[in-house]
């Protein structure tokens, strides 16, 4: 003889987009974090989830802000022949500066979708 359950009742109710907040704060700083286990597990986690990881991850993180010339500076001291340089040319407080400028005077900001 096999059991057989039937679910009775209300539908079970959407969250609050504070309660989805609250749900997903501790995975963003799973997500993050430097363990490679933990970050997949959380990446699977909100891949489960997908359209509430989706609008809270969008919240999370800030529009790239760099100039076509600032990329093309980048581009090419990755692609040096001379390895110190490319090696060196990771300066991150110097790349976080560079997010951090001000594009909308003057020039147009690096689309690397445009031709």
């Amino acid at each position: 003889m096999g059991l057989t359950l039937i679910a009775c009742g209300a539908p079970v109710p959407k969250p609050s987009p504070e309660q989805i907040r609250k749900e997903l704060d501790p995975l963003w700083v799973d997500l993050l974090s430097s363990n490679e286990q933990i970050a997949a597990r959380t990446a699977l986690k909100l891949a489960a989830r997908k359209l509430d990881a989706v609008a809270y991850i969008g919240e999370q993180l800030r529009p790239l802000k760099l100039t076509e010339a600032s990329a093309k500076e980048l581009i090419a001291k990755l692609a040096s022949e001379d390895r110190s340089e490319a090696d060196n040319s990771f300066n991150w407080d110097e790349i976080e500066e560079l997010l951090k400028e001000d594009t909308t005077a003057g020039e147009d900001e690096f689309d690397p979708y445009k031709d």
